[in-house]
């Protein structure tokens, strides 16, 4: 618990540049948040912007993440930039190069599979997207990534931690945002020990962890 207070107070610390303080301290300091904070290394951009990436996906844990950033007023400006991120299942191409004399229905159902994958990707982006403006974020602050991956044999997990671990890498962000716990389903799930993966892979940036 103190390793945890110390943290909050590391937050205020780095946010109260950007007047954010009062509206930090009241939802870290409140006991019902159950945001858990960990920063890899100080925020401190060379200018008051924040450059955020929110991952999303369809569980609980990433509307909560999704409601931190907004409780938290991060991108409430327009100089800010809130990217929401999210990782979507392809099959392999050698997939849809089945022989027609093993049928095509299973060449179909693999192009259903992955329609279906980022279709859910799709809509899981847009209701992050309402949910953002409707929070009073401009809609010039908020960028929308679809990431589209090959499946893998381990799960789908693996590609949306690599997935995730490449725009986070490639991208200048001064804070990546993520849902600690994911949908019950591991085929609706994005977040989770994915969360892990990307912390190991964090090394001098911000991650904040959302319970």
């Amino acid at each position: 618990m103190e390793a945890s207070r110390g943290n909050i107070f590391t937050v205020i610390d780095m946010i109260r540049r950007r007047g954010l303080r009062r509206r930090l301290e009241k939802v870290l300091m409140d006991r019902e948040a159950r945001a858990i904070v960990t920063f890899i290394s100080n925020l401190q951009p060379e200018d008051d912007t924040v450059k955020l990436l929110l991952c999303v996906d369809a569980s609980g844990s990433s509307d909560r993440a999704i409601s931190r950033v907004t409780e938290l007023g991060l991108g409430h400006s327009k100089s800010n930039s809130v990217t929401l991120f999210t990782v979507c299942e392809s099959l392999p191409e050698h997939v849809f190069e089945i022989s027609e004399k093993v049928g095509m229905h299973a060449n179909e159902l693999a192009s259903a599979w992955s329609q279906k994958s980022r279709s859910a990707g799709e809509e899981a982006l847009a209701q992050a997207k309402a949910k953002l403006l409707e929070s009073g974020l401009p809609e010039s602050a908020i960028h929308i990534k679809l990431y589209v991956a090959d499946a893998t044999p381990e799960s789908r997990q693996v590609a949306a931690a690599a997935g995730l671990i490449e725009e986070m890498t490639s991208g200048n962000y001064d804070l990546v945002v993520i849902g600690r716990r994911g949908a019950k389903h591991l085929s609706e799930n994005l977040i989770g020990s994915v969360a892990d993966k990307v912390i190991r892979a964090a090394s001098g940036r911000s991650v904040l962890l959302v319970d």
